[in-house]
Protein backbone atom coordinates (compact mmCIF):
# COMPACT_ATOMS: atom_id res chain seq x y z
CA UNK A 1 0.00 0.00 0.00
CA UNK A 2 0.71 3.54 -0.18
CA UNK A 3 2.69 3.45 -3.45
CA UNK A 4 0.80 6.04 -4.78
CA UNK A 5 -1.68 3.93 -6.84
CA UNK A 6 -3.02 6.07 -9.44
CA UNK A 7 0.30 5.38 -11.86
CA UNK A 8 -1.02 5.30 -15.31
CA UNK A 9 1.18 1.98 -16.17
CA UNK A 10 0.44 0.27 -12.59
CA UNK A 11 -1.41 -3.43 -13.87
CA UNK A 12 -4.14 -4.22 -11.38
CA UNK A 13 -4.75 -7.58 -12.75
CA UNK A 14 -5.58 -10.72 -10.21
CA UNK A 15 -2.82 -13.56 -10.61
CA UNK A 16 -2.10 -16.50 -8.38
CA UNK A 17 0.74 -17.76 -6.31
CA UNK A 18 1.45 -16.55 -2.57
CA UNK A 19 2.54 -18.50 0.02
CA UNK A 20 -0.42 -19.82 2.95
CA UNK A 21 0.43 -20.54 6.64
CA UNK A 22 -0.86 -24.41 5.67
CA UNK A 23 1.62 -24.47 2.83
CA UNK A 24 4.01 -23.39 5.33
CA UNK A 25 3.52 -25.59 8.34
CA UNK A 26 3.50 -28.43 5.44
CA UNK A 27 6.82 -27.48 4.70
CA UNK A 28 9.99 -28.64 6.61
CA UNK A 29 11.85 -26.47 9.26
CA UNK A 30 14.26 -25.14 6.84
CA UNK A 31 11.34 -23.78 4.68
CA UNK A 32 10.58 -21.60 7.87
CA UNK A 33 14.06 -20.39 8.06
CA UNK A 34 14.86 -19.81 4.37
CA UNK A 35 12.34 -16.88 4.09
CA UNK A 36 11.98 -15.39 0.03
CA UNK A 37 13.77 -18.44 -1.09
CA UNK A 38 11.27 -21.04 0.62
CA UNK A 39 8.78 -18.37 -0.85
CA UNK A 40 9.45 -18.87 -3.57
CA UNK A 41 10.27 -22.79 -3.99
CA UNK A 42 6.27 -22.51 -2.11
CA UNK A 43 5.08 -20.57 -5.02
CA UNK A 44 6.47 -22.21 -8.11
CA UNK A 45 5.20 -25.69 -6.90
CA UNK A 46 1.58 -24.29 -6.84
CA UNK A 47 2.20 -22.74 -9.98
CA UNK A 48 2.96 -25.88 -11.46
CA UNK A 49 -0.59 -27.33 -10.87
CA UNK A 50 -2.08 -26.72 -14.32
CA UNK A 51 -5.58 -24.86 -14.82
CA UNK A 52 -6.69 -21.59 -15.13
CA UNK A 53 -9.53 -20.93 -12.20
CA UNK A 54 -8.20 -18.22 -10.59
CA UNK A 55 -7.11 -15.41 -13.17
CA UNK A 56 -8.26 -12.50 -14.09
CA UNK A 57 -10.72 -12.98 -17.41
CA UNK A 58 -11.56 -10.13 -19.97
CA UNK A 59 -14.89 -9.82 -18.96
CA UNK A 60 -16.97 -7.83 -22.22
CA UNK A 61 -20.74 -7.85 -20.59
CA UNK A 62 -23.08 -8.95 -23.69
CA UNK A 63 -25.83 -6.27 -24.25
CA UNK A 64 -28.75 -6.75 -21.88
CA UNK A 65 -26.96 -9.75 -19.97
CA UNK A 66 -26.11 -9.30 -16.50
CA UNK A 67 -23.11 -12.17 -15.90
CA UNK A 68 -20.13 -12.11 -13.68
CA UNK A 69 -17.15 -14.29 -13.08
CA UNK A 70 -18.06 -16.93 -10.25
CA UNK A 71 -14.55 -17.01 -8.79
CA UNK A 72 -14.13 -18.70 -5.14
CA UNK A 73 -10.34 -18.43 -4.34
CA UNK A 74 -8.19 -15.22 -5.83
CA UNK A 75 -4.68 -16.33 -5.23
CA UNK A 76 -1.92 -13.96 -4.74
CA UNK A 77 1.94 -12.74 -6.17
CA UNK A 78 2.50 -13.63 -9.51
CA UNK A 79 3.35 -17.06 -11.75
CA UNK A 80 1.64 -19.47 -14.13
CA UNK A 81 -2.59 -19.86 -13.05
CA UNK A 82 -3.70 -22.85 -10.74
CA UNK A 83 -5.60 -25.83 -10.92
CA UNK A 84 -9.33 -25.86 -9.85
CA UNK A 85 -8.48 -28.63 -7.65
CA UNK A 86 -6.04 -26.52 -6.03
CA UNK A 87 -8.73 -23.75 -5.98
CA UNK A 88 -11.67 -26.24 -4.53
CA UNK A 89 -9.02 -27.50 -1.85
CA UNK A 90 -8.99 -24.18 -0.31
CA UNK A 91 -12.71 -23.10 -0.73
CA UNK A 92 -13.20 -26.58 0.94
CA UNK A 93 -11.43 -25.29 4.03
CA UNK A 94 -14.47 -22.73 4.39
CA UNK A 95 -15.81 -23.42 8.23
CA UNK A 96 -19.39 -25.57 7.56
CA UNK A 97 -20.66 -22.81 9.75
CA UNK A 98 -20.20 -19.56 11.83
CA UNK A 99 -21.78 -17.23 13.90
CA UNK A 100 -21.83 -14.40 11.54
CA UNK A 101 -22.63 -16.40 8.66
CA UNK A 102 -25.94 -14.51 6.97
CA UNK A 103 -25.35 -11.34 8.35
CA UNK A 104 -25.86 -8.60 6.21
CA UNK A 105 -23.82 -5.04 6.51
CA UNK A 106 -23.15 -2.01 3.79
CA UNK A 107 -20.24 -1.98 1.85
CA UNK A 108 -18.68 -0.02 -1.27
CA UNK A 109 -18.06 -3.07 -3.83
CA UNK A 110 -15.77 -2.08 -7.32
CA UNK A 111 -17.51 -4.52 -9.89
CA UNK A 112 -17.61 -4.71 -13.34
CA UNK A 113 -17.72 -1.02 -14.23
CA UNK A 114 -19.16 0.49 -11.68
CA UNK A 115 -18.47 1.83 -8.12
CA UNK A 116 -21.25 1.72 -5.60
CA UNK A 117 -22.98 0.79 -1.97
CA UNK A 118 -24.45 -2.61 -2.02
CA UNK A 119 -25.95 -4.75 0.93
CA UNK A 120 -23.92 -7.81 1.26
CA UNK A 121 -24.83 -10.97 2.83
CA UNK A 122 -21.55 -12.64 4.83
CA UNK A 123 -20.27 -16.26 4.24
CA UNK A 124 -19.11 -18.99 6.80
CA UNK A 125 -15.83 -17.71 7.39
CA UNK A 126 -12.13 -19.68 7.44
CA UNK A 127 -10.91 -21.06 10.59
CA UNK A 128 -7.78 -18.72 10.29
CA UNK A 129 -10.28 -15.34 9.19
CA UNK A 130 -11.20 -12.80 11.57
CA UNK A 131 -14.50 -10.68 11.26
CA UNK A 132 -14.42 -7.06 12.34
CA UNK A 133 -17.00 -4.36 13.00
CA UNK A 134 -15.49 -1.47 11.19
CA UNK A 135 -15.00 2.00 13.94
CA UNK A 136 -13.25 3.82 11.01
CA UNK A 137 -10.93 3.77 8.39
CA UNK A 138 -8.40 6.37 6.79
CA UNK A 139 -8.97 6.51 2.85
CA UNK A 140 -5.98 6.00 1.47
CA UNK A 141 -4.74 7.72 -2.13
CA UNK A 142 -3.60 4.68 -3.50
CA UNK A 143 -7.27 3.27 -3.33
CA UNK A 144 -8.34 6.42 -5.50
CA UNK A 145 -7.57 4.47 -8.94
CA UNK A 146 -10.80 2.85 -8.23
CA UNK A 147 -13.21 5.55 -9.12
CA UNK A 148 -11.75 5.54 -12.26
CA UNK A 149 -14.70 2.75 -14.28
CA UNK A 150 -12.48 3.11 -17.51
CA UNK A 151 -11.44 -0.78 -17.00
CA UNK A 152 -13.37 -3.29 -15.65
CA UNK A 153 -13.19 -4.97 -12.50
CA UNK A 154 -13.60 -9.15 -13.29
CA UNK A 155 -14.47 -9.93 -9.85
CA UNK A 156 -16.44 -8.30 -6.95
CA UNK A 157 -14.04 -6.29 -4.78
CA UNK A 158 -14.50 -3.85 -1.50
CA UNK A 159 -12.86 -1.09 -1.98
CA UNK A 160 -10.39 0.50 0.37
CA UNK A 161 -7.78 -1.41 2.87
CA UNK A 162 -7.78 -1.49 6.20
CA UNK A 163 -9.90 -0.36 9.47
CA UNK A 164 -9.82 0.14 12.93
CA UNK A 165 -12.62 -1.64 14.79
CA UNK A 166 -13.84 -4.97 17.09
CA UNK A 167 -13.69 -8.53 16.73
CA UNK A 168 -16.68 -10.16 16.19
CA UNK A 169 -15.78 -13.67 15.41
CA UNK A 170 -12.83 -15.44 14.94
CA UNK A 171 -12.11 -18.69 12.92
CA UNK A 172 -11.71 -21.56 14.93
CA UNK A 173 -7.63 -21.98 14.87
CA UNK A 174 -7.05 -18.06 15.20
CA UNK A 175 -4.46 -17.88 18.22
CA UNK A 176 -3.89 -14.19 17.75
CA UNK A 177 -7.12 -12.14 18.75
CA UNK A 178 -10.24 -13.08 20.02
CA UNK A 179 -13.86 -11.43 20.26
CA UNK A 180 -14.50 -8.19 22.04
CA UNK A 181 -10.30 -7.19 21.11
CA UNK A 182 -10.15 -3.86 19.70
CA UNK A 183 -7.89 -4.35 16.54
CA UNK A 184 -5.98 -2.71 13.97
CA UNK A 185 -6.62 -4.07 10.29
CA UNK A 186 -2.78 -3.41 9.09
CA UNK A 187 -2.06 -2.67 5.36
CA UNK A 188 0.47 -5.69 5.40
CA UNK A 189 1.00 -9.00 7.40
CA UNK A 190 3.12 -10.73 9.57
CA UNK A 191 3.09 -13.64 10.62
CA UNK A 192 6.20 -13.98 12.48
CA UNK A 193 6.40 -17.87 10.94
CA UNK A 194 8.31 -16.73 7.74
CA UNK A 195 11.48 -16.32 7.43
CA UNK A 196 11.31 -12.66 6.56
CA UNK A 197 9.33 -12.10 9.85
CA UNK A 198 12.15 -14.28 11.58
CA UNK A 199 14.61 -11.89 10.40
CA UNK A 200 13.03 -8.94 11.18
CA UNK A 201 11.70 -8.01 7.88
CA UNK A 202 7.90 -8.23 8.63
CA UNK A 203 7.13 -5.45 5.97
CA UNK A 204 8.06 -8.70 3.50
CA UNK A 205 6.05 -10.97 5.10
CA UNK A 206 5.10 -14.02 2.90
CA UNK A 207 2.39 -16.11 4.77
CA UNK A 208 -0.86 -15.08 3.41
CA UNK A 209 -4.31 -17.74 2.86
CA UNK A 210 -5.06 -17.20 -0.93
CA UNK A 211 -8.52 -15.01 -1.04
CA UNK A 212 -11.98 -16.00 -0.35
CA UNK A 213 -14.58 -14.48 -1.34
CA UNK A 214 -15.91 -13.61 2.13
CA UNK A 215 -19.83 -12.55 0.93
CA UNK A 216 -22.65 -12.20 -1.73
CA UNK A 217 -24.74 -9.57 -3.28
CA UNK A 218 -28.24 -9.55 -4.06
CA UNK A 219 -27.89 -11.64 -6.93
CA UNK A 220 -25.70 -13.95 -5.74
CA UNK A 221 -22.72 -12.32 -6.87
CA UNK A 222 -19.64 -13.49 -4.59
CA UNK A 223 -17.37 -10.14 -3.06
CA UNK A 224 -13.82 -10.17 -1.88
CA UNK A 225 -13.41 -8.11 1.47
CA UNK A 226 -9.67 -9.72 0.89
CA UNK A 227 -7.95 -9.94 -1.87
CA UNK A 228 -5.14 -9.32 -4.54
CA UNK A 229 -3.76 -5.64 -4.76
CA UNK A 230 -5.52 -3.68 -2.41
CA UNK A 231 -5.41 -6.32 1.19
CA UNK A 232 -8.10 -6.45 3.05
CA UNK A 233 -11.23 -4.47 2.75
CA UNK A 234 -11.60 -1.46 4.76
CA UNK A 235 -14.60 0.68 2.99
CA UNK A 236 -17.42 -1.88 4.57
CA UNK A 237 -19.17 -2.02 7.76
CA UNK A 238 -18.12 -4.84 8.43
CA UNK A 239 -14.14 -7.01 7.83
CA UNK A 240 -12.98 -9.46 6.94
CA UNK A 241 -9.32 -10.83 7.08
CA UNK A 242 -6.85 -13.66 7.93
CA UNK A 243 -5.03 -13.18 11.52
CA UNK A 244 -1.79 -12.47 10.45
CA UNK A 245 -3.25 -8.96 9.18
CA UNK A 246 -4.82 -8.28 12.63
CA UNK A 247 -3.24 -5.54 15.57
CA UNK A 248 -4.54 -6.37 18.84
CA UNK A 249 -4.51 -2.60 20.02
CA UNK A 250 -5.58 -1.80 23.73
CA UNK A 251 -5.61 2.32 23.78
CA UNK A 252 -8.53 4.43 25.16
CA UNK A 253 -8.23 6.55 21.53
CA UNK A 254 -10.64 7.85 19.45
CA UNK A 255 -11.02 5.95 16.38
CA UNK A 256 -9.95 8.10 13.44
CA UNK A 257 -7.44 8.94 15.32
CA UNK A 258 -6.47 5.12 15.13
CA UNK A 259 -6.94 5.51 11.49
CA UNK A 260 -3.70 7.25 11.05
CA UNK A 261 -1.68 4.26 11.42
CA UNK A 262 -3.41 1.71 9.18
CA UNK A 263 -1.12 2.60 6.41
CA UNK A 264 0.24 6.46 4.91
CA UNK A 265 1.08 8.40 8.25
CA UNK A 266 2.72 5.12 9.45
CA UNK A 267 4.41 4.12 6.46
CA UNK A 268 6.20 7.94 6.50
CA UNK A 269 6.84 7.15 10.28
CA UNK A 270 8.03 4.21 10.03
CA UNK A 271 10.66 5.29 7.16
CA UNK A 272 11.89 8.06 9.60
CA UNK A 273 11.87 5.75 12.74
CA UNK A 274 12.37 1.85 12.05
CA UNK A 275 13.58 1.62 8.51
CA UNK A 276 16.74 4.02 8.68
CA UNK A 277 16.38 5.98 11.87
CA UNK A 278 16.90 9.79 11.83
CA UNK A 279 20.08 10.40 13.95
CA UNK A 280 19.73 12.78 16.71
CA UNK A 281 20.86 16.71 14.94
CA UNK A 282 20.99 15.41 11.19
CA UNK A 283 19.05 16.64 8.46
CA UNK A 284 16.17 15.19 6.55
CA UNK A 285 14.50 16.58 3.55
CA UNK A 286 11.14 15.16 2.75
CA UNK A 287 9.62 15.72 -0.56
CA UNK A 288 5.59 15.44 -0.97
CA UNK A 289 3.77 16.62 2.14
CA UNK A 290 0.84 14.62 1.84
CA UNK A 291 -0.11 12.02 4.98
CA UNK A 292 3.04 9.63 4.59
CA UNK A 293 5.30 12.62 4.34
CA UNK A 294 3.23 14.65 7.12
CA UNK A 295 4.25 11.15 8.96
CA UNK A 296 7.77 11.28 8.14
CA UNK A 297 8.25 14.89 9.42
CA UNK A 298 6.75 14.16 12.86
CA UNK A 299 9.19 10.95 12.94
CA UNK A 300 11.61 13.35 12.11
CA UNK A 301 11.08 15.81 14.49
CA UNK A 302 10.58 12.89 17.01
CA UNK A 303 13.64 11.48 16.29
CA UNK A 304 15.68 14.64 17.19
CA UNK A 305 16.58 16.13 13.61
CA UNK A 306 18.08 19.45 13.52
CA UNK A 307 16.57 20.63 10.07
CA UNK A 308 13.55 19.33 8.95
CA UNK A 309 12.62 20.31 5.02
CA UNK A 310 9.44 19.99 3.73
CA UNK A 311 8.68 20.16 0.00
CA UNK A 312 5.33 20.63 -1.53
CA UNK A 313 3.11 22.93 -3.92
CA UNK A 314 -0.10 22.87 -1.53
CA UNK A 315 -0.05 25.59 0.68
CA UNK A 316 -1.81 24.50 3.29
CA UNK A 317 0.09 21.02 3.27
CA UNK A 318 3.77 23.41 3.62
CA UNK A 319 1.68 25.51 6.47
CA UNK A 320 0.42 22.63 8.29
CA UNK A 321 4.18 21.02 8.43
CA UNK A 322 5.05 23.90 10.22
CA UNK A 323 2.99 22.94 12.74
CA UNK A 324 4.24 19.10 12.89
CA UNK A 325 8.00 20.31 13.23
CA UNK A 326 9.36 21.13 10.06
CA UNK A 327 12.06 23.89 9.81
CA UNK A 328 11.46 24.62 6.24
CA UNK A 329 9.39 24.04 3.55
CA UNK A 330 10.04 24.81 -0.24
CA UNK A 331 7.42 25.43 -3.26
CA UNK A 332 8.78 23.57 -6.06
CA UNK A 333 6.89 25.95 -8.01
CA UNK A 334 9.32 28.33 -7.01
CA UNK A 335 12.42 26.69 -8.58
CA UNK A 336 13.71 25.15 -11.70
CA UNK A 337 14.57 21.47 -11.28
CA UNK A 338 17.99 22.14 -10.30
CA UNK A 339 17.18 25.22 -8.74
CA UNK A 340 15.13 23.46 -6.07
CA UNK A 341 18.05 21.04 -4.82
CA UNK A 342 20.49 24.15 -4.84
CA UNK A 343 18.18 25.82 -2.70
CA UNK A 344 18.21 22.30 -0.42
CA UNK A 345 22.00 22.36 -0.26
CA UNK A 346 22.32 26.04 0.84
CA UNK A 347 19.86 24.99 4.14
CA UNK A 348 22.20 22.27 4.53
CA UNK A 349 25.66 23.73 4.22
CA UNK A 350 28.85 21.76 5.28
CA UNK A 351 30.27 22.29 8.76
CA UNK A 352 32.62 24.94 8.98
CA UNK A 353 35.53 26.43 11.58
CA UNK A 354 35.97 30.39 11.15
CA UNK A 355 38.78 31.97 12.90
CA UNK A 356 38.26 34.82 10.97
CA UNK A 357 41.36 34.25 8.53
CA UNK A 358 40.24 31.22 7.01
CA UNK A 359 37.54 28.50 6.91
CA UNK A 360 38.07 24.46 7.31
CA UNK A 361 36.02 21.69 8.09
CA UNK A 362 35.29 20.51 11.83
CA UNK A 363 36.71 17.10 12.25
CA UNK A 364 33.99 14.35 11.85
CA UNK A 365 31.02 16.93 10.59
CA UNK A 366 28.65 17.36 8.30
CA UNK A 367 29.03 17.17 4.38
CA UNK A 368 26.96 19.53 2.46
CA UNK A 369 23.84 18.31 1.31
CA UNK A 370 21.07 16.17 3.50
CA UNK A 371 21.49 13.21 5.52
CA UNK A 372 17.95 11.87 4.75
CA UNK A 373 15.42 12.15 1.55
CA UNK A 374 12.26 10.81 1.60
CA UNK A 375 10.66 11.27 -2.01
CA UNK A 376 6.55 10.62 -0.79
CA UNK A 377 5.13 12.19 -4.01
CA UNK A 378 2.67 10.72 -6.59
CA UNK A 379 1.57 11.48 -9.95
CA UNK A 380 -1.11 13.70 -10.41
CA UNK A 381 -3.68 11.74 -12.85
CA UNK A 382 -6.94 13.41 -10.92
CA UNK A 383 -7.90 17.07 -10.97
CA UNK A 384 -6.91 18.87 -7.65
CA UNK A 385 -10.02 20.46 -5.96
CA UNK A 386 -9.95 24.43 -6.27
CA UNK A 387 -7.44 26.52 -5.14
CA UNK A 388 -5.19 23.51 -4.45
CA UNK A 389 -2.05 23.73 -6.19
CA UNK A 390 -0.65 21.80 -9.05
CA UNK A 391 3.10 20.21 -9.11
CA UNK A 392 5.65 21.68 -11.78
CA UNK A 393 4.93 19.57 -14.62
CA UNK A 394 8.07 17.09 -16.47
CA UNK A 395 10.30 17.12 -13.42
CA UNK A 396 12.39 14.12 -12.45
CA UNK A 397 11.38 13.92 -9.01
CA UNK A 398 13.46 11.34 -7.99
CA UNK A 399 16.65 12.35 -9.61
CA UNK A 400 16.37 15.78 -7.22
CA UNK A 401 15.64 13.91 -4.13
CA UNK A 402 18.77 11.63 -4.90
CA UNK A 403 20.83 14.28 -5.57
CA UNK A 404 19.89 16.42 -2.07
CA UNK A 405 21.74 13.78 0.00
CA UNK A 406 25.00 14.01 0.57
CA UNK A 407 27.64 11.11 0.23
CA UNK A 408 26.96 8.24 2.18
CA UNK A 409 23.50 9.49 2.89
CA UNK A 410 19.63 7.68 2.75
CA UNK A 411 17.56 7.51 -0.26
CA UNK A 412 13.47 5.95 0.49
CA UNK A 413 11.30 6.15 -2.01
CA UNK A 414 7.87 5.60 -1.10
CA UNK A 415 6.22 6.35 -4.71
CA UNK A 416 7.10 5.29 -8.15
CA UNK A 417 10.35 6.94 -9.78
CA UNK A 418 9.59 9.43 -12.75
CA UNK A 419 11.83 10.05 -14.86
CA UNK A 420 15.62 8.81 -15.74
CA UNK A 421 17.51 8.26 -13.05
CA UNK A 422 21.17 9.40 -13.90
CA UNK A 423 22.89 6.20 -13.37
CA UNK A 424 26.13 7.76 -12.88
CA UNK A 425 24.51 9.71 -9.69
CA UNK A 426 23.58 6.27 -8.46
CA UNK A 427 26.77 4.73 -8.99
CA UNK A 428 29.42 7.10 -7.38
CA UNK A 429 27.70 8.25 -4.45
CA UNK A 430 27.56 5.22 -2.20
CA UNK A 431 23.94 6.24 -1.11
CA UNK A 432 21.61 3.96 -0.18
CA UNK A 433 18.18 3.32 -1.09
CA UNK A 434 15.61 1.79 -0.35
CA UNK A 435 11.55 1.09 -0.70
CA UNK A 436 8.86 2.20 1.67
CA UNK A 437 5.87 0.65 1.62
CA UNK A 438 5.33 -0.58 5.43
CA UNK A 439 9.19 0.56 5.60
CA UNK A 440 10.82 -2.24 7.76
CA UNK A 441 8.13 -2.76 10.15
CA UNK A 442 7.39 -5.48 12.55
CA UNK A 443 3.81 -3.90 12.95
CA UNK A 444 2.87 -6.38 15.78
CA UNK A 445 5.73 -4.96 17.60
CA UNK A 446 5.98 -1.51 16.05
CA UNK A 447 1.85 -0.05 16.01
CA UNK A 448 2.05 -0.50 19.54
CA UNK A 449 4.82 1.47 20.05
CA UNK A 450 3.25 4.25 17.32
CA UNK A 451 0.14 4.48 19.51
CA UNK A 452 2.47 4.78 22.41
CA UNK A 453 3.58 8.06 20.60
CA UNK A 454 0.29 9.17 20.10
CA UNK A 455 -0.90 9.06 23.84
CA UNK A 456 2.02 10.87 24.80
CA UNK A 457 1.49 13.90 22.71
CA UNK A 458 4.78 12.76 20.46
CA UNK A 459 2.62 12.19 17.38
CA UNK A 460 -0.39 14.29 16.55
CA UNK A 461 -2.63 12.20 14.98
CA UNK A 462 -5.32 14.89 15.55
CA UNK A 463 -3.94 16.95 13.21
CA UNK A 464 -3.51 14.87 10.83
CA UNK A 465 -7.32 14.59 9.92
CA UNK A 466 -8.52 16.38 6.95
CA UNK A 467 -12.14 15.46 7.04
CA UNK A 468 -14.55 12.77 8.43
CA UNK A 469 -17.26 11.57 6.94
CA UNK A 470 -20.05 8.56 7.59
CA UNK A 471 -20.56 5.45 6.08
CA UNK A 472 -22.86 6.79 3.36
CA UNK A 473 -20.13 9.18 2.00
CA UNK A 474 -17.76 6.89 0.72
CA UNK A 475 -17.37 7.98 -2.31
CA UNK A 476 -17.11 11.71 -1.32
CA UNK A 477 -14.62 10.77 1.05
CA UNK A 478 -12.14 9.30 -1.69
CA UNK A 479 -12.86 12.53 -3.92
CA UNK A 480 -11.53 14.34 -1.18
CA UNK A 481 -8.66 12.47 -0.60
CA UNK A 482 -8.13 11.90 -4.48
CA UNK A 483 -8.33 15.55 -5.47
CA UNK A 484 -5.70 16.59 -2.14
CA UNK A 485 -8.51 18.79 -0.84
CA UNK A 486 -7.53 17.49 2.62
CA UNK A 487 -4.37 16.02 4.15
CA UNK A 488 -6.25 12.89 4.86
CA UNK A 489 -10.25 11.83 4.61
CA UNK A 490 -11.70 9.25 7.29
CA UNK A 491 -14.63 7.28 7.10
CA UNK A 492 -15.94 6.94 10.61
CA UNK A 493 -18.35 3.80 11.21
CA UNK A 494 -19.84 4.77 14.75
Amino acid sequence: MCICGDHPDQTRTFINAGLSRRQLLRGSAAAVLSGGAAAMLGQQALAQQAGSAAGQSSYTPPAGAQTFQEHEVIFWGRGEDVSEQAAAEIAAERQTSSRTAGMQFRAQVSYQDSLSMETLTLKPIHPLQVVIQNEAVQVCYSAAYQLNRSRFQDNAVVAGHGGVGRVIEVGSAVKRVQVGDRVILSATPNCGLCGQCLRGNGDNCVVRLPALSSATMSDGTPVYLTAPVMGPAGHSEILIADEEWVVAVFPDLPADELSMLICAPAVGLGITTVKHPIEVGSDAVIYGLGPLGMGAVQGARIQGAEKIIGIDPISYRRELAMQMGATHVLDPNDYSESGLVDAVMALTPDEVADNGSYKRHYLGERQHGALYAIEATATSQYPHAPGVEMAPEDVNIFEQVYASVRPGGYVTSAGFPRGDVNSRLVAWSNKTISGGNFPGLNVLSDLPKFINLVERGMFDARAMIGRVYGPDQMREAMEGAMSREYLTTVIDFT
